[in-house]
């Protein structure tokens, strides 16, 4: 029969924080002593008799069954509360450096990206069909069977042959 003199103690051999130990002392329905020792053993038969279970437990379970998340060192054996609650934090976190990266200009919107990408296709297009006419020496009918190759090239970019 284990008794234990502190809050603490208490706390510590039931498995719960000293928070709720001292809630439990002044709940009206303690039955023991404000002070100890207390016999864990009696403490722990009340609890199960009188105190509710945790409505949040089956939750908490269901959620920590996806991916338990990494226990610190020196932390072993956390509940699955805390480790729903270190997983949370790790996913602000995640979410904040995300935010920060944005804010600082390191992520473009896609829309902005691709309006910016095709103009420059465009401009590409527009100089390599002009081209042509820009080489010395070649025939009216030579400068057009270039452009035309030019474009032929050009349509197949556009339509993704060739294109990894």
């Amino acid at each position: 029969m284990a008794k234990v003199k502190t809050q603490a103690e208490l706390a510590a051999a039931v498995g719960k924080s000293q928070q709720a130990i001292g809630k439990w002392i002044h709940d009206d329905r303690w039955p023991f002593a404000r002070t100890g020792p207390w016999d864990v053993a009696k403490v722990k038969a009340w609890a199960a008799r009188t105190l509710s279970p945790n409505p949040a437990a089956p939750a908490v379970e269901a959620i920590a069954g996806v991916e338990q998340p990494p226990q610190p060192p020196g932390a072993p054996g956390l509940s699955v509360e805390r480790q729903v609650k270190v997983k949370i934090g790790l996913e602000r976190g995640k979410l904040l450096e995300l935010q920060r990266q944005i804010l600082n200009g390191e992520y473009l919107l896609r829309d902005e990206v691709e309006r910016v990408e095709m103009a420059w296709m465009t401009a590409i297009r527009t100089r390599f069909i002009e081209m042509p006419d820009c080489l010395a020496g070649l025939s009216t009918e030579q400068r057009e069977t270039v452009r035309q190759a030019v474009v032929a090239i050009c349509r197949d970019f556009e339509a993704g042959v060739g294109v990894p």
